[in-house]
Parts: structure tokens; sequence; C-alpha cells
């Protein structure tokens, strides 16, 4: 097991063996062929031109860099939750929730009248 063995003689038996014989050299018009056909698939194999296609608008592109539009119509259903829900459970801006803003009576205005960053509430019933 730990002796050296040299495959190299092996294999040089073999390959003198196959230089000797004659016939196991190919002939020249098999040479010729092969070249022939190696200079016609060189030229053959250039790369075609690339097509240009329609350049994505900015919403395609958006929608392409979020994963597509399953992921896109997720986003967007958990955006209105978040504002149905936000809506829904404030009462500071909206004193009914949001039957303030589906009723027919009621004329509700946000306006930033303080001068700072609080928003006032006026409802009026009409």
């Amino acid at each position: 097991m730990t002796g050296k063995h040299d495959d190299t003689d092996v294999l040089e038996t073999f390959f003198d063996a196959a230089r000797a014989d004659p016939s196991a050299t190919p002939s020249e018009a098999l040479l010729q062929r092969i070249m022939a056909d190696a200079a016609a698939e060189q030229f053959a194999a250039t790369a075609p031109a690339p097509v240009r296609g329609k350049r994505k608008g900015p919403i395609a592109a958006l929608v392409a860099a979020l994963g597509g539009w399953q992921p896109v119509g997720g986003l967007a259903v958990a955006t209105l939750a978040g504002v149905w829900i936000g809506f829904g459970l404030s009462s500071t801006y909206l004193p009914d929730g949001l039957d303030s803003l589906t009723s027919a009576g009621t004329e509700v205005y946000l306006s930033e009248l303080s001068g700072g960053f609080d928003l006032t509430l006026e409802t009026e019933e009409g």
C-alpha cells in the first residue's frame, strides 16, 4: 500500500504502441474536413445583435423592484387596512370615527390654523 506505483510507464507503452500503428493516425482528408468544419462554425458562432425592447415605465420598474404584482397587491391591502384602522380608532381627528366621513349630513374640516403642528377639527351640521 505504501509502495509507489509508477503508472506513467504503463501509459507510455500504450502511447508508443498507438504512435507506431500507421492505421491509428487520421487521414489528411479527415483533418482537412475537421478544419473546414471548425472554420465554418467559428464564423457562424458570432453573437447576434441585441434586440432592444420597449423600456419599462416608472410604475412597471417599481412593481418589478418590489417583486411583482402579488407583493404590490399585498402592500396595497396592508396600506388600506392601516388607514382604515388608523382613522377608525382615532377620536382626535374624527370624533365619530369613520361614520363622520360616510354620513351625508356632516361636513368635516381639518385645518391647521393654530400656528403649530396641531390639527383642529371643526364640524358643521347641515
